[in-house]
Parts: structure tokens; C-alpha cells; sequence
């Protein structure tokens, strides 16, 4: 167990444990009597500390409750201060939407400014009155006075509201004098300076009412108002705009930027309208182009204008080139043939006075188109009288119909090309050749049948259309047409338009197309090489015998050809004689002078043709005017003279011209070649 350490040397423990005491010696009966004593003392100290807790605790909560009461009491000034805060602040914000409805009020009008003030006052005193009544007594008089204080500013932001619309209502009313001033001005010039004299007049009195600067408003309606001058002139007329306004002495109100962008405006107005009347004028010439070339089309078919197609037309052409030229051809109406329906020769012949006419005296526009429309029609003349003759002339009015007819029925095929015969004819005067009386399709429709036909039958038809043709010549003109589809067909044809017949009756179209076939299906006698021999010296000798008889190179083809096959079917027939007897058939004879062969026309002799020449001679010393040979003028009677030695070339049937040197023909004095006729 733990022992209590006892004292040691030089070791101080007072700080562990008190140091023992001398017990000291008491009566036993003491002790209890300080007993008792020390218990009443106690009691006694007990209540009394009891009554002063109680005091304290009593005092304590006194104390509780005065500051509960104090709290409460400064909450409840604290309260009614925050209601009059709130108070005063729901009158500031009433007032204030009581100034800003009074504000729109005086911006729309709805409010007139005499009665604003009046307003004001009543709404805002009510406005006042109701919210001084929620403040308490304490806080009421210094409420008052802040919102006395606030009334003021609203009043004082009254005033300057009512300013503003007083000023507004002014520069409105100097707004509406600018723009009627400005309206008056674009009267015209003499108003426009009255307009500037009057702003400059009326606005230095009243700009500062209005809250305007004078001077630049003034300097504004300036510039405005010559603007607005020198735009409308922009707009009117951009030429003399631009003449204007380049010049700095016209409207110096000007702003210098405004002129420079008026100036640009100007120029681009005057390009634009450069622009639009080239592309009018250019329309226009399109249209009075068109509108001419139709009535051409008309006049040029041979037919007149109706009286509300001729007003129609020169209302359009009205002060054009084409005026003219349009009038000429009303009152040509239907005794003046157009000029497509003239025959074309004489189509030429005034073209080239056309030509003549610019040359020798100058051209125009009106005569150059002229030209070039006569160029047109003829050379559309020319080319459709080459290609259909019979249809150029019914779609040019020179004949009006054309009969049907059938090219396939041979039965009817007489009666129909007699039936065309005057067609052609007029066709024939209007082309200026002889016409065929069928058109191309029928043609070639023809040639097709008879090229199936044997050679017989084949020979018959050509022998039965060429009896109902209306003359050699149109019979040339249909076996021109054939050409294409049948050569030997087509030469059948001129065969028969010569007519020559053989001692014995038979057609020479006949023989034609019996040796054609036999050349085809080598039906000749001999061997094979012994033919071609046999060809080659006989179409020399044909060639040969014919020479240069005929003008033309193709005519002398012709006509070797001819020779060629009917000797190849005289030969097959057993002739001795066929090279001779086959060119005369073909030709219709060859007679020489001065060493030259010359065709005869069929059915003459030798000496029919000196005969005729001889006559010719004569007829030529009495013929009047001059005959041009090469490069000389010569007198019928030189030219008589020298008509024996001269070369006689084929043109046609029994025609012939008279070729010199160099193959140049002799021509009458107008330039039209002398064909000399041993028909007529």
C-alpha cells in the first residue's frame, strides 16, 4: 500500500501537503454549541441570500420588461417611420406618373397645355392629401416637407415639360411653314425665290422660340429648295441640266457635293437616254423594216392595198425612209405590176437603171434599200424560175392557177399538158425561157413510168407527150427537168422537140432509146475487144463529123451522144452506113462552109440552107444600127460582107449566132446577141 513519505532533510514539501498543527483542547460541550450556532448562523445567512435572489431575480425581470417595452415601443416609431418612408415614397411615384401622364398627355395632344397646370394641381394635391393621411403625427410634418420639396421639382419638371411643348408646337408650326414655303417653290423659279425671301424673312424671329439655329436653318431651305430646282430639271430635261448645273454661277446655294452628284445624275440620265433612243430607233427601223417588207410582199405579188391597210401601213411608216417609196406604190394601186410580177428580164433592166441611177448620181439610204430589195427579187425570181418556173409564177400573181394533172395517166396526160399550155407560156414571157408544162415532181414522176416501159412503149409516150407539148421549146424546158432522173430519157425528149424522122417514118427519139439499149445490154455484133474498138473510131468519127456546130459545149454532147447510140442501133439493124446516117439523124445534117461544119434544121438540103443565108446576107445590108464584133462597130452592110467567112454556131432549133475570134459573139448595139433564125 502507498506510505505517506515523511520529512527529509534539506526537502521543503509545504507546497504538497500542509503542514501538521498543534490540536488544540476543548471542552466537549463546546463543540456542540458552536454546532447549533453555526446552523442559525447559516439559516439566517440562507434567507437572507434567499430574499436577495429574489430581489435580484425580481429586479432582473423588471428590468426584462423595461427593455421588452423599450423595444417594442422603438419597433412600433420604427414601423410608423417605415410607413411614412413608404408613404412618401407611393406619393413620389404618384407624382411621378402624374408627370409622365401629363408628359404623353402634352406629346399627344390629348391634354391641352392651358389646362395641364390646372391638372397638375388638382391630381397632385389629391395625390398628397392621401398619402399624408397614413403618416403618423410624429413623422408627418418632416414627410410634408420632403414631399413639399418633391412637388416642387414636379412642378419646376412641369414647366419645362410645358417649355418643351411650347417650343415643340413652334418648330412644328416653322416645319410646316418650311414645307409649304418648300411646295410653293417647286411652283417655278419666280416662286422659288419668293419661297427663299420669306423663310429668310420669318425664321431669325422666331428660331429661338423654336429652339432653332437661324442661320442653318435658313441655309438648309436654301439648299433644299435648289436641290429640289436642279433634281426636277434633272428629271425634266438632263441636257440642259447638265449645262446648268456645270455652271457655277446657277444655283450658288447649291451644296457642292449635291451639285457634283446631280452633275453625275445628269450625265448618266443623258447616256441612258442617248441609250433608249438608239435602241427606239433601232426598234423602230425593225418594225417599219418589217412593216415595209410586207407591204412590198404585197405590192410585189401583183395584187393592191386594201384602204384600211394602206392607212394602217403609212400611219407606221409615217416620216420614215420607206414614206416614199410606200405612196408610190398606193398610187401605182392595181394598174402598176409590182415588181415581182414583171418578167424578169425587165426586172433586170430596171435594176440596173437603179444602179445606174447611184452611180451617176449619188446614193441614199431610201435608194440603196430599194436596190437591195430589187436584188432580192430578182434574184429570188431567178432562182425559183430555175427551180419550179410554173409555181414562181402562180406565188408572184403572173398566172392565177394551175390545172391538175396526173403525170401517171397517160390517158389523160394530152389534154392536161394542153390544158397548161397557156400557163407556160406566160410563165415562159415572165422567166424569160421556154417553161415546161409540168412542175418538177410531176416531171420526175414521168420519167420514172417511161423508164419502165420497154423501149417501144417508151418511144410512143415521148412521141405522144411531145405532139400535146405546146412547142419545141417547152418540150427542151421538160427534158431539162428530166435531166436529173433519166439523161438518156431527157435527150429522147430533145429528140423529139427536133422532130426528125427517118426516110421511113420512124421517130428518131425511137432509135435513140432502141440503141441506148442495146449499148446497155451489148446486143452489137463481134467479139467483145472488136467493140470497144469499134466505139472508140465511131465516136471519133461522130465527134469529128459535129466539130464545134454547136455553141455550147453541153449541146454538143448532146448530140454526140444522140449520134452515138442511134448509129449503135443502126448498126444493129444491119445499116452500112450508120457513122453518117446517125449524125444526120441526130443533127438534122451537117453542111461545111469556109471549112466549118454547120447543123442544118431538119428536113433542109444544102441548098435550102445557102438560100437562107444568101437572104440573110441581104436582110443584114438594110438592117439599121450598128452590130458590135469583138472589139468594132460594125454597119449591117460590113457585117453582111462579112458573113461567109464567118463561124455559124447552133443556139436551137434552125437559130444560130455568129462567133469571131476568140469566141466572142456579135451583139446588136445594145448588147443583146444577134441570133439569126432560118425558121422564121
Amino acid at each position: 500500500m502507498a506510505r505517506i513519505p515523511t520529512a527529509q532533510p534539506d526537502v521543503t514539501l509545504g507546497n504538497v501537503i500542509a503542514p501538521p498543527q498543534q490540536a488544540v483542547s476543548q471542552d466537549p460541550r463546546a463543540f456542540g454549541m458552536g454546532i447549533a450556532a453555526e446552523a442559525e448562523r447559516l439559516a439566517a445567512r440562507g434567507v437572507a441570500d434567499a430574499e436577495a435572489e429574489l430581489a435580484r431575480q425580481q429586479a432582473e425581470q423588471r428590468r426584462q420588461q423595461l427593455q421588452a417595452e423599450a423595444e417594442r415601443r422603438a419597433q412600433e416609431r420604427e414601423a410608423r417611420r417605415v410607413q411614412a418612408i413608404n408613404a412618401q415614397a407611393r406619393v413620389v411615384n404618384d407624382l411621378a406618373d402624374l408627370q409622365d401622364e401629363v408628359g404623353r398627355g402634352l406629346a399627344d395632344g390629348s391634354i391641352d397645355k392651358a389646362s395641364a397646370g390646372e391638372i397638375w394641381q388638382t391630381r397632385s394635391a389629391e395625390i398628397l392629401k392621401a398619402g399624408i393621411e397614413g403618416v403618423d403625427a410624429e413623422h408627418r410634418p418632416l414627410v410634408g416637407a420632403s414631399l413639399l420639396d418633391n412637388m416642387g421639382r414636379a412642378q419646376r419638371d412641369l414647366r419645362r415639360l410645358l417649355a418643351a411643348r411650347d417650343r415643340q408646337d413652334i418648330a412644328q408650326g416653322v416645319a410646316a411653314h418650311l414645307e409649304e414655303m418648300q411646295r410653293f417653290a417647286a411652283r417655278g423659279g419666280a416662286q422659288a425665290d419668293e419661297a427663299i425671301r420669306n423663310v429668310e424673312a420669318f425664321i431669325p424671329s422666331i428660331a429661338a422660340q423654336a429652339g432653332l439655329d437661324a442661320q442653318r436653318t435658313v441655309q438648309g431651305f436654301r439648299e433644299r429648295v435648289r436641290f429640289r430646282q436642279a433634281a426636277d430639271l434633272v428629271m425634266a430635261n438632263p441636257s440642259e441640266a447638265l449645262r446648268t448645273l456645270r455652271n457655277p454661277d446657277t444655283f450658288p446655294e447649291l451644296d457642292p457635293d449635291k451639285r457634283a452628284g446631280l452633275i453625275a445624275q445628269a450625265d448618266a440620265a443623258v447616256l441612258r437616254a442617248q441609250e433608249r433612243a438608239r435602241i427606239e430607233a433601232e426598234r423602230l427601223a425593225r418594225e417599219q423594216d418589217r412593216v415595209f417588207n410586207a407591204a412590198a410582199a404585197v405590192f410585189e405579188s401583183g395584187r393592191t392595198f386594201t384602204a384600211d391597210y394602206a392607212d394602217q401601213v403609212l400611219a407606221k411608216l409615217k416620216g420614215s425612209p420607206y414614206e416614199g417609196a410606200l405612196r408610190q406604190m398606193i398610187q401605182l394601186g392595181p394598174s402598176n405590176v409590182a415588181a415581182a410580177t414583171l418578167p424578169i428580164e425587165q426586172q433586170r433592166a430596171q435594176l440596173d437603171a437603179l444602179l445606174s441611177k447611184a452611180n451617176a448620181e449619188g446614193s441614199n439610204p431610201a435608194l440603196e434599200k430599194e436596190i437591195g430589195r430589187r436584188q432580192k427579187v430578182l434574184s429570188a425570181a431567178e432562182r425559183d424560175a430555175k427551180d419550179d418556173p410554173l409555181g414562181a409564177a402562180l406565188d408572184r400573181g403572173v398566172i392565177q392557177s394551175i390545172a391538175p394533172l396526173n403525170p401517171l395517166d397517160l390517158g389523160t396526160l394530152p389534154a392536161a399538158l394542153a390544158q397548161r399550155t397557156a400557163v407556160a407560156q406566160a410563165a415562159a414571157t415572165w422567166a424569160g425561157r421556154p417553161v415546161s408544162p409540168l412542175r418538177p415532181a410531176e416531171a420526175e414522176q414521168l420519167a420514172r413510168a417511161i423508164k419502165a416501159m420497154p423501149v417501144q412503149q417508151r418511144a410512143a409516150t415521148v412521141s405522144l407527150i411531145a405532139q400535146a407539148a405546146p412547142d419545141p421549146q417547152s418540150l427542151r424546158a421538160m427534158a431539162g427537168q428530166i435531166a436529173g432522173t433519166d439523161q438518156a430519157l431527157a435527150t429522147a425528149f430533145v429528140l423529139a422537140a427536133d422532130g426528125n424522122k427517118t426516110s421511113k417514118g420512124r421517130t428518131v427519139t425511137e432509135l435513140y432509146l432502141r440503141g441506148a439499149e442495146v449499148l446497155a445490154t451489148k446486143e452489137t455484133k463481134g467479139e467483145r475487144d472488136r467493140e470497144l474498138r469499134a466505139a472508140a473510131t465511131i465516136r471519133g468519127n461522130i465527134v469529128q463529123a459535129i466539130g464545134d456546130a454547136y455553141f455550147s459545149p453541153q449541146a454538143r454532147d448532146l448530140y454526140v451522144d444522140a449520134a452515138i447510140k442511134i448509129q449503135a442501133a443502126l448498126q444493129a439493124e444491119g445499116s452500112s452506113n450508120a457513122d453518117e446516117v446517125a449524125v444526120s439523124l441526130a443533127t438534122g445534117g451537117i453542111v461545111h462552109r469556109n471549112g466549118r461544119p454547120v447543123v442544118k434544121p431538119y428536113g433542109w438540103s444544102d441548098r435550102d440552107f445557102d438560100q437562107w443565108v444568101k437572104s440573110t446576107q441581104q436582110a443584114l445590108k438594110t438592117a439599121a444600127g450598128e452590130f458590135i464584133a469583138g472589139g468594132s462597130r460594125l454597119t449591117g452592110e460590113q457585117l453582111a460582107a462579112a458573113l461567109p467567112g464567118a463561124r455559124m454556131a447552133n443556139v436551137g432549133a434552125g437559130q444560130y449566132v455568129l462567133v469571131g475570134p476568140g469566141g466572142q459573139i456579135v451583139r446588136r448595139a445594145d448588147g443583146s446577141p444577134l441570133v439569126l433564125d432560118a425558121q422564121r
